[in-house]
């Protein structure tokens, strides 16, 4: 289980901002110091008996032991303490389609360097590229907000867009992004089962 520390937000800066008030900008400080017990065989059941028909999109509905559990990213945020005023991003395998956002910007954005070709931004990159503050605000996307599994060197297009927009102080409706995650879990089975921590 992964948790923000406090302290190292607070110690932490890029652009004469520490993460703390980066990540206090677009409203994701409550959810991310959520310390809770992880219960697996539970979150097993909540995902296995998830319904993820069509006509329910964007709204987890599921039963455990009995109890039906139904909630949308509105709820979602109201239960994290996060607002649900800000971008909602989810796109698996292309850059998210975001007024006034360019991939290629965006990628000199997060790596802090203006000097990057065309090229060097619209390939895949590694964690290496980033500078240490970046990497870390990564990490906490890749373990609390986007959770995955295996090597955690490959920057994602979310990945990219959500560090882009924290840096710009753009809110993100982190529910949103949540809920569309837990959807998409139960069509791929090689996935970890993420957000233990909220279940």
């Amino acid at each position: 289980t992964f948790f923000v520390l406090p302290d190292v937000l607070h110690s932490l800066q890029i652009s004469h901002r520490t993460l703390f008030q980066l990540l206090g900008d677009v409203g994701w400080i409550d959810a991310l110091l959520i310390e809770e017990n992880v219960y697996p065989d539970l979150v097993k059941v909540f995902y296995s008996n998830m319904d993820c028909s069509a006509e329910k999109e964007n709204r987890v509905i599921t039963t455990v032991g009995g109890v039906l559990i139904e909630f949308d990213d509105l709820e979602l945020n109201s239960i994290l303490g996060s607002s649900d005023d800000g971008l909602d991003i989810f796109s698996l395998r292309k850059p998210p389609d975001i007024d006034d956002y360019v991939h290629v910007d965006a990628v000199r954005n997060i790596c802090r360097r203006s000097d990057l070709s065309v090229e060097d931004c619209t390939i895949h990159f590694r964690t290496q590229c980033l500078c240490l503050q970046t990497r870390i605000l990564l990490r906490i996307i890749q373990s609390i907000v986007l959770p995955r599994s295996g090597h955690l060197d490959e920057v994602s297009h979310m990945d990219v867009a959500m560090i882009d927009c924290i840096l710009r102080g753009r809110p993100v409706d982190l529910g949103y992004s949540i809920v569309r995650t837990m959807l998409s879990i139960p069509a791929l089975i090689t996935r970890s089962l993420p957000y233990g921590h909220f279940i």
